[in-house]
């Protein structure tokens, strides 16, 4: 028995709700999904791993919600995976291989009136950022200012092993192109990681090259 089925079983229903949300996976579109009990709207769910607890009389089925996408949709778990995530399947292979041959164990943002106090720094500029990458606590990390955030919002990139200046320069360009596909307005009506009816990676040169010719006029 599915999770669907299991619900629906509990006086539950699961349905597309088309006026939230629309994303391609594959030859799948994926709508937002609403949750009903007894035909009564409870809430629209989003594609997230947020714990959420069923219950009828003494029976409780636990789950997320992500995985209500899952049994809903019949996806594998790559496409799972990628049901919340900013990229395509094909994109976020990608640029996980990248980061992965470069060492990039995460990127995440730091909120402190105090910047990050790294050792034996270093300082590069990388596609109009002054980037700082050096030690802290036997780590090694790139960061730079989020120029977009009044608030002196650091971007912090760990890596699991010393990079190159080259790596730097890669990882932030990875940054630029998870935080694009994040915050640019664009169609869901549309593949946006295509060009002229081909993928973005299809286009010629290296990463910067294929990705500038989709970002512009993107401030970069």
């Amino acid at each position: 028995m599915t999770l669907i089925e299991k619900l629906e079983k509990n006086g539950y229903t699961v349905k597309c709700d088309k006026n939230q949300f629309r994303k391609n996976i594959g030859s799948k579109a994926i709508y937002s999904l609403a949750i009903y009990y007894k035909n009564n709207f409870i809430k629209v769910i989003p594609p997230s791993e947020r714990k959420v607890f069923f219950e009828k009389g003494d029976e409780i089925i636990e789950t997320n919600y992500k995985e209500i996408y899952k049994s809903f949709y019949h996806l594998n778990d790559l496409e799972t995976q990628n049901v919340n995530s900013v990229f395509d399947v094909r994109t976020m292979l990608y640029i996980n291989k990248v980061m992965c041959n470069i060492g990039i164990s995460c990127i995440t943002k730091r909120y402190d009136k105090d910047l990050l106090k790294l050792e034996n720094t270093t300082r590069i500029e990388a596609f109009s950022e002054k980037v700082d990458f050096g030690e802290f606590n036997n780590k090694h990390i790139a960061r730079y200012l989020d120029c977009c955030d009044e608030n002196q919002t650091e971007i912090l990139i760990e890596f699991n092993k010393k990079p190159t200046q080259d790596d730097v320069s890669t990882a932030v360009l990875v940054e630029k192109i998870k935080r694009y596909f994040t915050h640019v307005d664009v169609s869901h009506d549309i593949n946006v990681f295509e060009v002229n009816r081909k993928h973005w990676l299809d286009g010629s040169g290296g990463l910067f090259e294929k990705f500038m010719k989709i970002a512009n006029p993107y401030k970069f």
